[in-house]
Parts: structure tokens; C-alpha cells; sequence
């Protein structure tokens, strides 16, 4: 999970690398608002680490946009799609931290499932990311 999760964050920031300097004008600096280093262990360690890690993730590609005048409002929904693909095939929606019996995620989920639905463990992960989406001024993304 570690080595799917750094590799995406790669090309995440090869994505805002490559629009940051399509965006800035001659002789602006570059903005450097990008995944930066590399998920630790300690990152993925809990559902609660991926959480904060992912918000960190999100909060910089949609704050991107207030580097430097004329860049626009965040890096857009390529980075915003990859984020996604994080939450869903990376991270499989929160089952792994689900599977190793983590604490109240686990016993949330188990709940909701006796109600007849399932929440899931990244579900402000996946609140936050909407939200972002639809700020961004893409609704049918946020939907799908």
C-alpha cells in the first residue's frame, strides 16, 4: 500500500508540476504547493494518519491556487480525479484499515452495516473531496 500510495502521490506532483508552469506567467516564480515528500509508513499507519495525510494532499492542490495571482483556483480536476483514485483503489475505501480491526472505524462501520448501510472509513475524506469538486465548479465529478 505504501509503494501504490507513494506512486501515486508522484505523479500527482509530476500533474501540478507540469500545470504550475503552464499557468505562470514569464518570470514568476514557480509555486511550490505540491504533495512535496513522499507518504511515510507512519502516514498509512491508521485510518486516522491516511485521513489527515489525504486532508494535508486535498487542502494543497485546491490552496494551490492562492500561490500567486493569475494561477486560478487549484490545479484543477486531473489532480482532484487522482486524489480519488487514492481514496478508492489505493487506500480500497478504507477496508484496509477496516480489515486489520481498527478500533471505532471498525465498530462504525459494523453498525451502520446493521442499519442497512455501509458509511464509509473515509467518508470526510470523501465529504471534503466533493466539496472541493463542486468549488471548483465541477458538479458531475463530485456526483460520480
Amino acid at each position: 500500500m505504501l509503494a501504490r500510495t507513494r506512486a501515486l502521490l508522484a505523479h500527482l506532483d509530476q500533474l501540478t508540476h507540469t500545470r504550475t508552469q503552464q499557468q505562470q506567467p514569464n518570470g514568476a516564480p514557480a509555486c511550490t504547493a505540491t504533495s512535496g515528500a513522499l507518504a511515510n509508513l507512519e502516514d498509512l499507519s491508521t485510518c486516522t494518519a491516511a485521513q489527515q495525510l489525504f486532508m494535508s494532499l486535498l487542502q494543497r492542490c485546491v490552496g494551490a491556487g492562492a500561490c500567486s495571482a493569475g494561477v486560478g483556483v487549484g490545479y484543477g480536476l486531473p489532480a482532484l480525479e487522482l486524489l480519488a483514485q487514492l481514496l478508492l483503489d489505493v487506500w480500497r475505501d478504507g477496508q484496509l484499515w477496516a480489515e486489520q480491526g481498527e478500533g471505532e472505524e471498525a465498530a462504525g462501520k459494523e453498525g451502520g452495516e446493521e442499519q442497512g448501510g455501509a458509511v464509509s472509513p473515509l467518508h470526510g475524506c470523501w465529504q471534503a473531496l466533493a466539496g472541493a469538486m463542486l468549488q471548483q465548479g465541477h458538479p458531475v465529478a463530485a456526483i460520480r
